[in-house]
């Protein structure tokens, strides 16, 4: 799979705000090209996000698509094993990682990963420098289900085999 670029992504967030049509724009989206992803995205597994989490989980997830089909056109319809099979070795890893903040068990995904400037868009919209400076008020357990569903989309969309 190609590299998704910053430019790239910086490209697929001019063509696309947060707004109240992201969720309609993002089923859209995964219906017609990627019914897995779709099916995924809007499973019980983020039904824990608050409204505002859903919707930058949404956009981001849209953003991520958008930036990988740009260098990737050519993307295969992924199966829902291949999902389940990333988001567990995600969440595996996520709970192994010695770190004690987010962050810290967020570095642990970008030793050799390739698509390590979409991992840098997570980690730049979710995490904050500063706690107190929590402008989308995320909950913890909301930046951790948003980082692992978002990794595996990347996952997903890029191939990986670990």
């Amino acid at each position: 799979m190609n590299f998704v670029s910053e430019q790239v992504i910086e490209e697929a967030m001019a063509a696309f705000e947060l707004s109240e049509k992201t969720e309609k724009t993002v089923k859209m989206t995964f219906q017609e090209n990627q019914q897995m992803l779709y099916t995924y995205l809007f499973s019980d597994s983020f039904s824990f996000l608050k409204d505002g989490e859903k919707e930058i989980f949404l956009y981001l997830a849209l953003l991520i698509y958008k930036s990988f089909n740009t260098v990737n056109p050519d993307l295969e319809a992924i199966a829902e094993a291949t999902i389940g099979q990333y988001e567990e070795q995600n969440w595996e890893k996520w709970n192994d990682a010695k770190g004690k903040t987010v962050t810290d068990k967020l570095d642990t995904f970008f030793l050799n990963y390739p698509q390590e400037d979409l991992l840098a868009l997570i980690e730049d919209s979710l995490i904050d420098e500063e706690e107190e400076d929590n402008y989308f008020n995320f909950t913890k357990e909301g930046k951790e289900i948003m980082i692992i569903g978002l990794k595996t989309l990347i996952d997903a969309l890029h191939g990986l085999e670990d």
